[in-house]
């Protein structure tokens, strides 16, 4: 039986998104070129830096205004497509948590990478930032297929 052109497209689409993922946090220009590596690699402090960072808000650049933004923003929409990904490319519908699972051990991965390979920081506040995107894509796909049955 011949796919459906979608079908074919909702896999590719799923397929260009977990390499955009790969690339956006692994491979990104900022990271090759060593902008982290000057720091401190491990943040266990869940969302200190960014509180003291909102607190002085007002006085910063437009520039650190605008990345601090991005980097909040970023990561939450980072992983909100990856339930979508996950059920197009294994053709299986898991239940909630193992997709939260799966996804929390991902973002586990890419964080212990970044640390390893001394191209990022293995920050908790990114996990945290990429969960919390990873559920809102959850519930969404979840009422989405509620809504087709």
């Amino acid at each position: 039986m011949e796919k459906l052109p979608y079908v074919i497209w909702a896999k590719v689409l799923a397929y260009m998104y977990m390499i955009a993922l790969v690339y956006l946090t692994m491979f990104l220009n900022e990271r090759i070129e060593g902008r982290f590596l000057d720091v401190d690699n491990v943040n266990l402090n869940l969302f200190s830096n960014k509180i003291a960072e909102f607190q002085n808000f007002s006085q910063q650049h437009i520039s650190q205004k605008k990345f601090l933004l991005e980097e909040l923003i970023g990561n939450i929409f980072l992983f909100l497509p990856f339930p979508f990904a996950l059920y197009i490319v294994t053709k299986k519908s898991f239940g909630t948590l193992r997709v939260f699972t799966v996804m929390f051990c991902c973002i586990l991965l890419i964080e212990t990478l970044q640390f390893l390979l001394k191209i990022g920081i293995f920050d908790i506040d990114d996990m945290v930032l990429n969960s919390t995107g990873g559920l809102i894509g959850l519930g969404l796909f979840n009422y989405l297929r509620k809504d087709k049955k």
